[in-house]
Protein backbone atom coordinates (compact mmCIF):
# COMPACT_ATOMS: atom_id res chain seq x y z
CA UNK A 1 0.00 0.00 0.00
CA UNK A 2 1.33 3.32 -0.69
CA UNK A 3 1.44 6.58 0.83
CA UNK A 4 -1.71 7.90 -0.01
CA UNK A 5 -3.25 4.56 0.79
CA UNK A 6 -2.20 4.51 4.39
CA UNK A 7 -3.13 8.14 4.71
CA UNK A 8 -6.85 7.33 3.74
CA UNK A 9 -6.91 4.21 6.38
CA UNK A 10 -5.82 6.32 9.45
CA UNK A 11 -8.52 8.63 8.88
CA UNK A 12 -11.08 5.93 9.36
CA UNK A 13 -12.45 5.69 13.26
CA UNK A 14 -12.48 2.48 14.80
CA UNK A 15 -15.43 1.50 16.71
CA UNK A 16 -15.77 -0.51 19.90
CA UNK A 17 -18.51 -1.78 21.87
CA UNK A 18 -17.65 -1.99 25.44
CA UNK A 19 -19.93 -3.93 28.59
CA UNK A 20 -19.94 -3.25 31.35
CA UNK A 21 -18.39 0.20 30.98
CA UNK A 22 -20.13 2.03 33.89
CA UNK A 23 -16.97 2.10 35.73
CA UNK A 24 -13.71 0.35 36.77
CA UNK A 25 -11.97 -1.50 33.56
CA UNK A 26 -14.93 -1.02 31.31
CA UNK A 27 -15.10 3.01 32.17
CA UNK A 28 -10.75 3.05 31.88
CA UNK A 29 -10.28 1.20 29.09
CA UNK A 30 -13.51 3.01 27.63
CA UNK A 31 -11.48 6.28 28.00
CA UNK A 32 -7.73 5.71 26.39
CA UNK A 33 -9.83 4.23 23.19
CA UNK A 34 -11.70 7.76 23.21
CA UNK A 35 -8.04 9.35 23.17
CA UNK A 36 -6.98 7.56 20.82
CA UNK A 37 -9.85 8.52 18.65
CA UNK A 38 -12.33 5.40 18.47
CA UNK A 39 -15.91 5.88 18.40
CA UNK A 40 -17.41 3.49 21.49
CA UNK A 41 -20.83 2.77 22.46
CA UNK A 42 -21.22 1.46 26.20
CA UNK A 43 -23.46 0.06 28.08
CA UNK A 44 -24.17 -1.17 31.73
CA UNK A 45 -27.10 -2.38 34.05
CA UNK A 46 -27.34 0.94 36.16
CA UNK A 47 -28.63 3.65 34.15
CA UNK A 48 -27.27 6.32 36.75
CA UNK A 49 -23.85 4.90 36.73
CA UNK A 50 -24.18 4.50 33.15
CA UNK A 51 -25.19 8.34 32.79
CA UNK A 52 -22.07 9.55 34.99
CA UNK A 53 -19.63 7.02 32.82
CA UNK A 54 -21.18 8.82 29.72
CA UNK A 55 -21.04 12.24 30.82
CA UNK A 56 -17.27 11.54 31.56
CA UNK A 57 -16.32 9.47 28.16
CA UNK A 58 -18.21 12.61 25.80
CA UNK A 59 -15.38 14.68 27.13
CA UNK A 60 -13.06 12.52 24.87
CA UNK A 61 -15.14 11.67 21.82
CA UNK A 62 -17.96 10.22 19.98
CA UNK A 63 -19.67 8.22 22.66
CA UNK A 64 -23.30 6.46 22.70
CA UNK A 65 -24.82 4.82 26.33
CA UNK A 66 -27.55 2.17 25.96
CA UNK A 67 -28.50 1.04 29.41
CA UNK A 68 -29.64 -2.44 29.23
CA UNK A 69 -28.12 -5.91 30.51
CA UNK A 70 -26.58 -8.36 27.96
CA UNK A 71 -28.74 -11.25 29.09
CA UNK A 72 -31.65 -9.57 27.95
CA UNK A 73 -32.04 -10.69 23.91
CA UNK A 74 -34.11 -7.17 23.16
CA UNK A 75 -31.50 -5.48 24.47
CA UNK A 76 -28.19 -7.10 22.57
CA UNK A 77 -30.79 -6.59 19.50
CA UNK A 78 -30.56 -2.67 20.76
CA UNK A 79 -26.57 -3.16 20.61
CA UNK A 80 -25.93 -5.19 17.14
CA UNK A 81 -27.62 -2.53 14.93
CA UNK A 82 -26.44 0.55 16.65
CA UNK A 83 -22.74 -1.29 16.41
CA UNK A 84 -24.17 -1.50 12.27
CA UNK A 85 -25.28 2.02 12.33
CA UNK A 86 -21.64 2.80 12.83
CA UNK A 87 -20.86 0.55 10.32
CA UNK A 88 -19.53 -2.21 12.31
CA UNK A 89 -16.85 -3.42 15.12
CA UNK A 90 -13.65 -3.36 15.42
CA UNK A 91 -13.46 -4.26 18.74
CA UNK A 92 -15.88 -5.78 20.99
CA UNK A 93 -14.95 -5.90 24.78
CA UNK A 94 -17.20 -8.37 26.98
CA UNK A 95 -16.61 -6.87 30.42
CA UNK A 96 -20.41 -7.43 31.86
CA UNK A 97 -20.92 -9.89 34.20
CA UNK A 98 -21.56 -9.93 38.14
CA UNK A 99 -18.80 -10.60 40.16
CA UNK A 100 -20.06 -11.13 43.72
CA UNK A 101 -20.84 -8.30 46.41
CA UNK A 102 -18.92 -5.01 45.85
CA UNK A 103 -16.63 -4.42 47.56
CA UNK A 104 -15.36 -7.36 47.05
CA UNK A 105 -13.91 -9.54 50.21
CA UNK A 106 -10.14 -9.86 51.20
CA UNK A 107 -8.83 -12.84 49.17
CA UNK A 108 -8.69 -14.78 52.54
CA UNK A 109 -12.29 -15.16 53.21
CA UNK A 110 -12.57 -16.67 49.68
CA UNK A 111 -10.03 -19.20 50.44
CA UNK A 112 -11.30 -19.89 53.89
CA UNK A 113 -15.27 -19.77 52.70
CA UNK A 114 -14.92 -20.67 48.82
CA UNK A 115 -16.08 -24.50 49.84
CA UNK A 116 -19.05 -23.49 52.04
CA UNK A 117 -20.41 -21.93 49.16
CA UNK A 118 -19.32 -18.09 48.29
CA UNK A 119 -18.20 -20.07 45.21
CA UNK A 120 -20.83 -22.07 43.03
CA UNK A 121 -17.65 -23.88 41.89
CA UNK A 122 -16.89 -25.63 45.42
CA UNK A 123 -13.65 -27.46 44.54
CA UNK A 124 -12.68 -25.90 41.01
CA UNK A 125 -12.97 -22.35 42.82
CA UNK A 126 -9.50 -20.87 41.63
CA UNK A 127 -8.79 -20.03 45.00
CA UNK A 128 -9.23 -23.66 45.66
CA UNK A 129 -5.37 -24.39 44.92
CA UNK A 130 -4.17 -22.31 47.38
Amino acid sequence: MGERGQAISEKIQKAALITGASRGLGLALGEQLLKEGWRLIIDGRGGTALAAAYQKLALFGKVQAIPGDVTDPAHREELAVTAAQLGGLDLLVNNAGMLGPSPQPEKLDYIQKGRRGLSPLGDRHPFGAC
